[in-house]
C-alpha cells in the first residue's frame, strides 16, 4: 500500500488539558470556541508553533491534548456518483404527515408516499421495492409504503489506516462473521498505521494525542468496479446475524441512490439538496486499502426482503383486515385574527373555556411579561394571555404525543441564518422560540416571514433531525389547533 496523507481540507478537532494549554493556544492566534473543541486544518502553518507552545507549558507530558480527531472532508456534491438520501424526519403516524413530506423513517423502516412511488415508476428508476402499510385505509388522502433497496452497493473500503487485523480477531468477544464485514470509515482509535505516514509534522501531531482519544474519520468509500448497475442500492448492515425478513430481523440497511436518481428526486420536490450525503467512489487502482468485495469469500447480507419474501409479505398484508377509515372530525377554525380574539374573549367571559387561560395561571406571569417585552409577532403578544400555558394530547390520532408549553421567547442565536435553499427546511437564527415540548422540540416563528410583525407561520421543529415536524400557516391557525385540542380533551 502507498503512504497515506490526509486529503486536502482535513480538520483536526482537539480539546485542551487546562488553562495553561488554553493560553498557549491563544498565543499563536487560535480562538477556543465555547464548547472547548478547537478546529484547525492540518494544512495550517501554525501547527509547529502550536506544538512548541503546548510543549513549553506542559513539560514532560506525553500527550498535549486530551482528545484529537482528524475529520476528512466529504466529497464534493458536484463530483459525487452516489449518495445517501437521509429522510427528512422520523414519522410515527403517516396520517398526520405534513403535505410536503414524502420520505421518512420510523424505527428501522424507510417510508415513502404514493407521490414518491409514482416518481420512481414514471422515470424507470431501478433497485427499489415497496410494500403497502397495513395502517393505511384506501380512503386516506395519501397512501404510504415501506421502502427498501433490493441490491447491495458493495462492502466498501476500510480507511487506509484502519487496523483490519485487530478488528477481525473478534467482535464483542466472539468469532467475527465475515459475511457481515463492510468497510470502516474511521481508524477506531489508536496510533496504528504510523508507518504509512511520511510527514514528520503529522506524525508529531498524532504522537501528541492520547491513543484512546484519537481517530481519523473519513467519508464512506466504495469501489467503482464493484458498484451495481441500479439507481438505488443499500449499504451497511448490523454486525449481528439476521433473524429473518423485515427491518426487525435485518437491521441497518441504508438506502443509497446514484446521481441520476438524486436529480430526479430533487426535480420532483421530494427531497432537498442538503438531505443527500455524498459517498466517495474510487477506482480500484486508487483504493489504497484491501478490496473487501474481492477478498471476502462470503455472500453479502440480503436485502430487507428477498423477492420471494416480499411476495409472501405482500400477500399477507393484502389479506390483513382494513384499519378504521380516517377520522372526519370537524376542526375548529377562525376566520381572522379579530374573530379569534372575539371568540376566545367571549368564552372567557361566559365561562365556557376548556382550558385555564395563561393570564389566570400563576405560573405564567413571568412568561407573559417576557412576551410583552419581546419582539414576537403582534398577534402572539395580544392573544397569548388568552391561551393555555400547556396543551397536551397524549395520543393524537394514534401518533406520538403532542405537547405544547408556552415559554419566554428566545432567539436561536447559535444557529446560522437560513440560506435561500434551506429556508423553511431547517431552524436558523431567524427563528424566535415561543413554545417548547418536554422532548426538546421548539415551536417557533420566523422573523423574516412576509407577514411579520403582524403575524407569521408557526413551526414545530424536531430536535433530533432539525427538520419540520409540523407547521401552521399563521398564529390564527395555530391557536385554533391548540384550543381544538383542549375542547376535544374536555369532551373525552
Amino acid at each position: 500500500m502507498r503512504p497515506w496523507a490526509p486529503p486536502p481540507g482535513t480538520i483536526a478537532e482537539f480539546r485542551l488539558k487546562d488553562d495553561a494549554s488554553a493560553a498557549a493556544v491563544a498565543s499563536v492566534g487560535i480562538t477556543i470556541p465555547r464548547d472547548g473543541y478547537c478546529k484547525l486544518r492540518l494544512s495550517d502553518k501554525r501547527w509547529p508553533a502550536l506544538l512548541d507552545a503546548l510543549t513549553a507549558v506542559l513539560p514532560g507530558e506525553d500527550h498535549l491534548f486530551t482528545s484529537n480527531w482528524f475529520i476528512e472532508p466529504e466529497p464534493k456534491t458536484a463530483d459525487a456518483e452516489w449518495f445517501i438520501p437521509w429522510p427528512a424526519r422520523e414519522l410515527e403516524n403517516v396520517r398526520t404527515a405534513p403535505a410536503d413530506l414524502h420520505y421518512a423513517y420510523r424505527r428501522g423502516l424507510y417510508l415513502c408516499s404514493d407521490r414518491f412511488i409514482a416518481t420512481i415508476e414514471s422515470h424507470g428508476l431501478t433497485g427499489l421495492d415497496w410494500l403497502s402499510l397495513t395502517e393505511c385505509h384506501p380512503d386516506d388522502p395519501r397512501q404510504w409504503f415501506e421502502l427498501f433497496a433490493t441490491t447491495p452497493l458493495g462492502r466498501g473500503l476500510d480507511h487506509p489506516l484502519f487496523n483490519r487485523a485487530a478488528y477481525e480477531v473478534g467482535y464483542k468477544n466472539r468469532p467475527f462473521d465475515m459475511s457481515r464485514r463492510h468497510g470502516q470509515d474511521s481508524t477506531r482509535g489508536g496510533h496504528d498505521g504510523l508507518d504509512r505516514i511520511d510527514d514528520p509534522l503529522l506524525r508529531r501531531i498524532i504522537a501528541a494525542s492520547p491513543p484512546k482519544q484519537f481517530n481519523i474519520r473519513g467519508p464512506r468509500r466504495f469501489v467503482r468496479e464493484f458498484l451495481p448497475a441500479t439507481d438505488f442500492a443499500y449499504c451497511g448492515w448490523a454486525s449481528d446475524r439476521d433473524r429473518g425478513p423485515g427491518s426487525d430481523g435485518r437491521q441497518a440497511r441504508t438506502i443509497c441512490c446514484n446521481a441520476r436518481a438524486r436529480q430526479i428526486l430533487l426535480d420532483a420536490g421530494l427531497l432537498t439538496a442538503f438531505r443527500f450525503q455524498p459517498l466517495l467512489i474510487v477506482a480500484e487502482a486508487d483504493a489504497n486499502a484491501p478490496i473487501l468485495d474481492r477478498e471476502i469469500d462470503a455472500p453479502l447480507p440480503p436485502p430487507v426482503y428477498t423477492p420471494s419474501e416480499a411476495a409472501a409479505e405482500r400477500t399477507r398484508r393484502a389479506a390483513a383486515p382494513l384499519p378504521p377509515p380516517p377520522p372526519r372530525r370537524p376542526r375548529l377554525k377562525f376566520k381572522s385574527f379579530d374573530h379569534a380574539i372575539r371568540t376566545l374573549q367571549h368564552r372567557l367571559d361566559n365561562g365556557t373555556t376548556s382550558w385555564l387561560p395563561a393570564q389566570r395561571d400563576p405560573d405564567a406571569a413571568s412568561i407573559l411579561e417576557a412576551i410583552a417585552l419581546s419582539d414576537v409577532t403582534d398577534a402572539w403578544r395580544i392573544i397569548s394571555p388568552l391561551l393555555p400555558l400547556r396543551v397536551v394530547d397524549e395520543d393524537e390520532d394514534g401518533g406520538s404525543p403532542f405537547i405544547f408549553e408556552m415559554c419566554a421567547p428566545r432567539r436561536n442565536d447559535w444557529l446560522p441564518v437560513a440560506t435561500p435553499e434551506g429556508r423553511n427546511k431547517r431552524p436558523s437564527s431567524d427563528d424566535l422560540v415561543i413554545g417548547e415540548s418536554p422532548f426538546g422540540d421548539d415551536f417557533t416563528v420566523r422573523r423574516t416571514d412576509p407577514n411579520w410583525p403582524r403575524d407569521a407561520r408557526v413551526y414545530l421543529w424536531d430536535h433530533e433531525t432539525a427538520s419540520i415536524n409540523r407547521q401552521w400557516p399563521g398564529i390564527v391557525a395555530f391557536i385554533a389547533y391548540l384550543i381544538d385540542l383542549c375542547d376535544r380533551k374536555a369532551r373525552g
